[in-house]
């Protein structure tokens, strides 16, 4: 929902297999679909495989120097969703990668982390909760070694035809509302809709 909006932009999206991530028909969820037609319609658009933090379960060379996208970026958006440990790893491989990249090119990559509020994680996934929001503590710690990096805490994106029930979503916001604030952040490193950020 948020990629078409960022039209304007070049936008590359770190996936585990882009070539999984490109096929014409989902052939698993595991590495996450776009889709050829949305890639299509979309030029600005572009995958690039990258290891996702965690080197023991990767096989090819696809990923090899996906750090070399930072070179170029203004803005990271981090989507990486689960509650393991797997979780934190990526995260600390982006801010290791986005810490390189700004030492190379003397200037800050602004970091957008987006993950579930507090509240609204019972809801999402009610079993292991303390294990769940340490993991999503030491994510927004490893974040924040950034100079410039924005958490994002949220609860259901809801598609706007549902835009009534919002309010009685704990902590959620209309799909149009959520693009409207990336945009924000990634354009101007400010949302008004961005009120608890945590």
């Amino acid at each position: 929902m948020l990629l078409p909006s960022l039209s304007s932009h070049s936008v590359t999206v770190l996936c585990r297999n882009a070539f999984l991530a490109s096929a014409p028909s989902r052939a698993s969820g595991d590495f996450g679909h776009l889709g050829a037609p949305f890639l299509a319609r979309n030029a600005h658009v572009a995958l690039r495989d990258w290891d996702g933090g965690d080197l023991l379960d990767i096989v090819g060379q696809d990923w090899v120097g996906w750090q070399d996208v930072l070179g170029e970026a203004d803005v990271l958006v981090n989507a990486v969703g689960g509650y393991t440990g797997q979780r934190l790893l990526a995260q600390r491989r982006l801010s290791e990668a986005v810490a390189a990249a700004e030492r190379v090119r003397m200037d800050d990559i602004r970091q957008i982390v987006v993950r579930p509020s507090e509240r609204f994680l019972p809801f999402l996934s009610p079993a292991a909760l303390d294990i769940k929001r340490g993991t999503l503590a030491e994510c927004s710690k490893a974040a924040r070694t950034g100079a410039d990096v924005t958490v994002v805490a949220l609860g259901r994106v809801v598609e706007d035809v549902y835009r009534d029930r919002c309010e009685g979503i704990e902590d959620g916001i209309c799909e149009s509302d959520f693009v409207e604030m990336m945009v924000g952040l990634i354009e101007r490193g400010e949302s008004d809709l961005l009120s608890s950020p945590s």
